[in-house]
């Protein structure tokens, strides 16, 4: 892969169902902790989403354009 110029890393994106629940987000967490660990570039979009507000998911499991 690197050899022919590409790169590879990871974004972590919430589904609706992680919205307004108190617990700690412990998938995006371990997908981040492994990332962290294997020298794997990672962007864990969840506080962004929550900062944006409610509109941020059309449904389930799709972001708003």
């Amino acid at each position: 892969m690197r050899a022919d110029g590409a790169s590879f890393s990871v974004l972590v994106s919430p589904s609706a169902s992680r919205w307004g629940q108190s617990t700690a987000p412990i998938v995006q967490n371990a997908i981040g902790a492994f990332a962290q660990r294997e020298g794997i570039p990672s962007l864990d979009v969840l506080p962004a989403f929550k900062k944006a507000g409610d509109g941020v998911f059309l449904d389930y499991d799709h972001l708003q354009p």
